[in-house]
């Protein structure tokens, strides 16, 4: 809900605005950087108003819909919770 349904960002009156966490922008900020990079942020720093409080499947699970919503085709195994696994994973973005 923070972050629009289409995780292009949000700035609902009642809320404050949030950044776009799928799409073209959201994918040129993180193309080099590592799945276990995105899971820190997320892990630690969402939702706003209670971080941290996610669980590490719950954090996963959020990063795998992000990548699925930026068009990023899935793998043929679920994220792993492992921090190292994750570190093994880049986030590419295709150059067409």
């Amino acid at each position: 809900m923070c972050h629009g349904r289409q995780l292009n960002g949000a700035a609902q009156s009642e809320m404050p605005p949030s950044p776009a966490i799928a799409g073209a922008g959201f994918l040129r900020k993180w193309a080099g950087q590592t799945v276990a990079a995105l899971f820190v942020i997320v892990r630690h720093t969402m939702p706003p108003d209670s971080p941290g409080t996610l669980t590490d499947q719950q954090s996963v699970d959020a990063i795998a819909h992000m990548l699925a919503v930026s068009g990023i085709p899935a793998g043929n195994r679920e994220l792993p919770l492992d921090p190292g696994a994750l570190a093994t994973i880049m986030i590419e973005v295709e150059r067409k």
